[in-house]
């Protein structure tokens, strides 16, 4: 495509439009290499998610050869998880790896929070996850056996699917409808069940929810658990959904304090754009 020299290709994961042009054009300029992996391609993988199971039959060889082909390749790698970091220096261990997590759009300056004390406790999920929505609706059931006074938001594509009393089905949303969301709820759902799909990616939804404050609960699965952890950023709670689902009640009996929550958006500012930007072009240069 390029007719002018160039001194690096960057590959974002593994498809067949990117991997054949970028090695292509690594070679015909003598150019290096950089692989950004961003799921967890290899068997058992991402793959395994894709509905109708043919479909993931059928391409997870071909995904994981892929992968394997275009990291082969690489001078340099970025991943966005340890887990597939991991995965990279295993069959890379000449290559130098660095992790450079996911982010969001957060402001420079914090958001106006206000200390809530009316209404039901608001619980958002979403943020465009096709995936472990079964979390969602325990969730709903548990606040509606136990009476809890808790409120769920759900936004994206998925609300359509998880229909419920207690579930306000929001759809799509632009920026600032999505933002004002955020800053009126209480807490974040942001569950993933176990697999190596979930350990290999890094939901951008949670610094986003982050970015407006807000404590994430979530389960122990993925690359954010020890952000959770070392930060006090929300709940790490039990992987068993309907387990889950009782903490999430037991937890959002209380609401989160204007002060709490800027506290959160302050630890979460590491994770805006322009800094990850940094660290990518470190790992890059």
């Amino acid at each position: 495509a390029s007719q002018e020299p160039l001194d690096a290709v960057l590959a974002f994961d593994a498809r067949p439009t990117v991997l054949h042009p970028a090695r292509r054009l690594a070679r015909r300029f003598d150019a290096v290499l950089h692989v950004d992996v961003g799921d967890y391609f290899w068997y058992g993988g991402a793959a395994r998610l894709r509905s109708p199971a043919w479909a993931s039959r059928a391409f997870e060889p071909v995904e994981h050869l892929n992968t394997n082909s275009l990291v082969g390749s690489a001078d340099s790698v970025t991943t966005v998880s340890p887990r597939l970091s991991d995965e990279v220096r295993r069959r890379r261990p000449d290559v130098r790896c660095t992790l450079v997590m996911n982010g969001a759009v957060i402001t420079a300056d914090a958001p106006a929070f206000t200390d809530r004390t009316a209404g039901p406790v608001t619980v958002v999920a979403g943020g465009s996850t096709g995936y472990d929505l079964q979390y969602v609706t325990a969730v709903a059931d548990a606040a509606a056996r136990r009476d809890a006074g808790v409120e769920i938001l759900m936004t994206g594509k998925e609300s359509d699917s998880v229909a419920h009393p207690l579930i306000r089905q929001l759809g799509f949303l632009d920026d600032a409808a999505y933002d004002e969301v955020l800053l009126g709820a209480d807490y974040a759902l942001a569950p993933s069940s176990p697999s190596l799909a979930n350990e290999g990616r890094c939901p951008g939804r949670i610094p986003a929810f982050w970015g407006k404050g807000l404590p994430v609960l979530m389960t122990d699965v993925g690359p954010w658990v020890d952000e959770v952890r070392e930060h006090h950023l929300g709940e790490l709670l039990p992987a068993d959904a309907a387990a889950f689902a009782d903490a999430v009640v037991d937890v959002a009996s209380a609401r989160v304090s204007a002060a709490e929550r800027r506290r959160i958006w302050t630890a979460a500012r590491r994770f805006s754009w322009e800094h990850l930007a940094e660290e990518f072009a470190a790992a890059i240069g």
